[in-house]
């Protein structure tokens, strides 16, 4: 790998199933997914009343996490939130960590354009994919909005939009509603950015760095910086659940806890 080699800015198509174009991206996230469920399947066939091995340390994971949900959403919107925004974690920490391993987005082969050589690695890190990220917020919004609207009710969903809750005359408060609703909804469709651009951005950044440093030097800043990416794959996928906790927890919440 030259010095000069970064990641490119979208994920390279390996082949195409029809109309559907797979790029390398794509297969390191069906790898990541199949682990995960043979992980949770060898727990589930040697499930034990007294954990010990995979299965205490499943465990731990689970009960660390619904605790988290439980404290930011409470006990009665833990259970409902708590599948998605666990496997979101797991899964974009996985995706994190996987694009440091030794081979992704390096070993590939290359490809003359414009004039130079383009390596064209076999793998890449799913979270340097924007696709990826934004396909996981979208899910992250829809979710937490599927769960305020089942909570609820269609009128009273529309209500947190349209129906702030302020006193004062009728005519005030319909006519606050009606301003600040349009602006409710595009704070969720920013929603969609902010999750998948923060999650991108940090991750896509970070490795770019560890190859340009590798491809300069081999020992010294290039290991600080693989320790400290580690650090920040396991806080980009804290923050991503956190942020889907956080707005449940608004969405759902009731008009006077709303704050």
């Amino acid at each position: 790998m030259s010095a000069g080699h970064v990641i490119p800015l979208q994920a390279e198509r390996l082949f195409q199933i029809g109309p559907i174009p797979i790029t390398n991206s794509m297969i390191v996230a069906w790898f990541i997914t199949l682990f995960i469920i043979a992980v949770v399947l060898a727990v589930q066939r040697r499930i034990r009343l007294v954990p010990s091995g995979l299965q205490n340390f499943v465990e731990w994971i689970i009960e660390s996490l619904y605790g988290l949900a439980e404290m930011v959403v409470g006990k009665e919107m833990a259970p409902k939130i708590f599948p998605v925004a666990a496997t979101i974690f797991i899964f974009v920490l996985l995706s994190n960590w996987v694009g440091l391993l030794p081979g992704v987005g390096t070993i590939g082969f290359w490809e003359t354009e414009h004039g130079g050589h383009v390596l064209k690695p076999l793998l890449r890190g799913p979270s340097t994919d924007l696709n990826m990220t934004l396909s996981l917020a979208i899910i992250a919004v829809f979710v937490t909005n599927y769960i305020a609207l089942r909570t609820h009710g269609a009128a009273g969903y529309a209500g947190h939009f349209f129906a702030p809750h302020v006193t004062g005359l009728l005519i005030a408060n319909i006519a606050i509603g009606l301003f600040v609703g349009p602006l409710e909804i595009i704070s969720e469709l920013v929603k969609f950015v902010s999750f998948s651009f923060r999650l991108y951005g940090n991750m896509f950044a970070g490795e770019n760095l560890i190859m340009t440093l590798t491809g300069i030097m081999k020992w010294g800043l290039p290991v600080m910086s693989y320790l400290f990416e580690t650090f920040i794959g396991l806080v980009q996928a804290g923050v991503f659940m956190m942020l889907t906790l956080a707005f449940t927890a608004v969405l759902a919440a009731k008009p006077d806890e709303a704050h």
